[in-house]
């Protein structure tokens, strides 16, 4: 699979730390998905990563928020 180049988050209104990602492989396809929703809870993100549910986890040797995919968190 190709790196996506463009990605979206939404962040969760019942976890704070959980955010759903949308990829895409052009500008176009994300632009047009935006366009069809109702509401503006979706924000493009500057690091593009694979699309699937993350959470958002605060590294303070770093001092950045790293996301952990979460299905590496089941066992």
């Amino acid at each position: 699979m190709t790196k996506p180049l463009y990605s979206i988050r939404n962040d969760s209104a019942f976890l704070n730390n959980k955010i759903k990602v949308k990829s895409f492989k052009y500008s176009d396809d994300m632009h047009k998905f935006l366009n069809k929703q109702y509401d503006n809870n979706w924000k493009i993100m500057t690091q593009p990563v694979n699309s699937g549910v993350y959470f958002e986890q605060y590294d303070s040797n770093s001092k950045s928020f790293n996301l952990i995919d979460v299905k590496r968190l089941r066992v």
